[in-house]
């Protein structure tokens, strides 16, 4: 994730992904199905680029992938 920041800043593009080590947005009942399918304790990665994630999901182990739509980022997502 570091080495991707930085190729970002270099690049000059905006951060579009964020690591929340406690994904506690998994707790929302809407999102009860991909919870199960979860080990627990669950980090999660969230982005708003679908290719960067299908990347990702090739490099990790253990990846349950999904979207939702949200007004707001969940908790821990800091703007940058």
């Amino acid at each position: 994730m570091a080495e991707r920041r930085r190729n970002y800043r270099d690049r000059g593009k905006e951060i579009d992904f964020w690591f929340l080590a406690h994904a506690t947005f998994l707790e929302r009942q809407e999102l009860a199905v991909v919870r199960t399918q979860c080990s627990q304790p669950a980090a999660a990665v969230i982005s708003t680029d679908p290719i960067f994630i299908r990347w990702l999901k090739l490099r990790l182990e253990f990846v349950v992938m999904g979207s939702f739509e949200s007004e707001a980022l969940p908790e821990g997502c800091a703007e940058s």
